[in-house]
């Protein structure tokens, strides 16, 4: 993978796990209940400047929690989709399990699964009661606060948005994703469901686009030219491994695309990411 630097003025790493909007103010003790959290300075390496700036990344409501099912499928630790005990729970364990027999489960069982409903609201805010209009509103305030936010749908207008708000020449990024091969196509009646329990999420994403049509209208046209263009050739490594081997995608067989440990452990990307062009 790309070890070119990805900006020649500012430096990036990934310092922590998913936290909530209330845990990362904590953290960087400005935490203000309900409100829009200020002054933030989270200093989480000596050598790092102690401001913050509040981002976030937003993607379709069902698209997420399609996505978050199928990593989460045979795997030991169920990191994206929780359910307490019950059969949904147990048909997660099933590598070969499908969103569909998800959605075939009583709505009693499926509720057991109410943590990956509406999980945009509830990250940006979390202390407010779940599935209410307050919940969202605050959600939207925050979200608004924001210097920057991403829609994973219009990722490259969200690194258009990325480099002007942070005044960086951001000109590389590799892409990744955990490697995994289903059917994700939905019925109708799948769809619906899904959708119904994530209403204040497909709220916030909707107002998310607003917002972000408004950003991308402030931006010049030499801007708006600038495209990241990926490499064609995708390359799997397995990152609990001290190996520093790769290998073409081309290369895994279909029965390796939906074993547990590859979905928790192999991930893929562009051998040498996406860089910055103009058209």
């Amino acid at each position: 993978v790309s070890s070119i630097a990805r900006s020649s003025s500012h430096n990036f790493s990934v310092l922590d796990e998913h936290r909530t909007y209330q845990e990362i103010a904590e953290l960087a003790h400005c935490f203000r209940k309900k409100e829009v959290s200020t002054q933030c300075h989270y200093k989480h390496h000596a050598d790092l400047p102690g401001c913050t700036q509040w981002v976030f990344t937003i993607r379709d409501p069902v698209k997420r929690m399609v996505s978050a099912f199928y990593t989460t499928t045979g795997r030991k630790t169920p990191i994206h989709f929780h359910c307490s005990p019950g059969k949904a729970r147990t048909l997660l364990e099933n590598a070969s399990a499908s969103i569909e027999d998800w959605v075939r489960l009583s709505e009693h069982e499926r509720k057991k699964c109410n943590d990956v409903f509406n999980l945009h609201t509830r990250f940006l805010a979390p202390e407010a009661p779940d599935g209410t209009q307050e919940q969202l509103a605050l959600a939207k305030i925050r979200l608004k606060s924001m210097i920057w936010f991403g829609i994973l749908e219009y990722w490259q207008e969200s690194l258009w948005l990325f480099k002007h708000a942070l005044d960086t020449d951001l000109s590389l990024y590799t892409p990744v994703f955990n490697i995994n091969k289903y059917n994700k196509t939905l019925s109708k009646e799948a769809f619906d469901i899904l959708e119904s329990y994530n209403m204040l999420d497909r709220e916030l994403y909707n107002y998310a686009e607003i917002l972000f049509g408004r950003r991308l209208a402030l931006l010049s046209k030499n801007e708006k030219e600038q495209h990241f263009v990926c490499d064609k050739e995708t390359i799997c490594w397995n990152k609990s491994s001290r190996s520093k081997r790769y290998w073409h995608i081309n290369e895994t067989s279909d029965a390796s695309l939906t074993d547990p440990y590859n979905k928790e452990h192999v991930i893929c990307g562009p051998r040498h990411g996406c860089v910055l062009s103009k058209t």
